[in-house]
């Protein structure tokens, strides 16, 4: 939080739009002020006021005294655009005259989501680990991201991806990674936003494994929740739960962790007895294993046998 350089703590639980409304959920409190107003200011100089000093035992549970009541809610309809919304600021006022200010509302707390907390603990892993080869399956820069950062100094990254692009080294089909690569020539793999567009998901954890090394770990992140992208390559969708059907003992792999995280709300357009109107899903779904040996599973079906359409360019 950008303040006075005076302690401040904060966290978003809700920011959200949905129909021209915008919700927005959290506390926020200084050990050593109070807290008299909260306002939230769009870039076009239009602002709205937000109500603060709500109850939260939550959270003076776990800081003390000083966070009693320091929960705040706002929920209004707004007329702006939505990248006007998403970039407002929070703006608080403190007793003694300070203000401090919140921006990214929307990001700011994402990585403490446990599916991407688990983003940290892979790098941790491989930075542990004696440099070796990195696979990232997907590595094309889709949407302007590549995490080519998360490779540890000294290790030789390889992005491999179904189309050429900026960050692609090996063009393929993931679902057929021996015919690419040496068996177990990598030591560490990852893939972000990739699961959801495999149509035989189980196919490419066996090829990964013949690619990956005894004791080599994978990361990968998808959706629990999304909305349908690159239809039709768009199939699946995973909780942390789906995740040791596909690694496990029978296809050579142990699952370390698996979580899912960005909470979201599930509304049907029309409302019917025995579908809730805000139905809890998760935007993200990770996982982080190893492999802890061979398979001799097989799924000896090609792509072009079950489907016919290319991947979306």
């Amino acid at each position: 939080m950008t303040d006075a350089g005076i302690a401040t703590f904060s966290h978003i639980d809700r920011f959200s739009i949905f129909n021209r409304t915008l919700g927005i959920e959290g506390w926020l409190f200084s050990p050593t002020r109070n807290l008299v107003r909260l306002e939230l200011r769009f870039a076009r100089g239009a602002s709205v006021s937000v109500l603060c000093g709500l109850p939260s035992q939550d959270v003076e549970a776990a800081y003390g005294a000083e966070a009693a009541d320091c929960r705040f809610a706002l929920y209004t309809s707004v007329e702006q655009p939505d990248d006007i919304v998403i970039n407002a600021t929070l703006f608080a006022w403190f007793s003694d005259g300070t203000t401090a200010t919140l921006d990214d509302l929307g990001t700011r707390d994402k990585g403490s989501e446990p599916a991407h907390r688990l983003t940290g603990k892979f790098i941790a892993i491989t930075t542990a680990l004696p440099p070796g080869n990195f696979l990232e399956i997907g590595a094309r820069a889709r949407s302007g991201n590549t995490y080519r950062q998360f490779v540890p100094a000294g290790w030789n990254y390889v992005g491999f991806d179904m189309r050429p692009g900026d960050n692609v080294d090996v063009v393929g089909d993931a679902h057929a990674l021996a015919s690419y690569f040496s068996p177990e020539s990598f030591q560490a793999a990852m893939a972000i936003s990739v699961f959801e567009h495999l149509l035989m998901p189980w196919k490419f954890v066996l090829e990964l494994n013949r690619v990956l090394s005894i004791g080599g770990v994978g990361y990968f992140m998808t959706h629990q929740t999304y909305a349908v992208h690159d239809a039709p390559w768009d199939f699946w969708r995973f909780s942390n739960d789906a995740w040791p059907a596909l690694f496990n003992r029978a296809t050579g792999f142990e699952v370390l962790e698996a979580h899912v995280g960005e909470p979201a709300f599930i509304v049907p357009v029309r409302c019917s007895p025995g579908h809730a109107a805000d139905a809890p899903g998760y935007l993200s779904s990770s996982v982080l294993v190893r492999k802890i040996g061979h398979t001799t599973l097989r799924w000896d079906v090609d792509l072009s046998e079950v489907i016919e359409s290319p991947y979306p360019a």
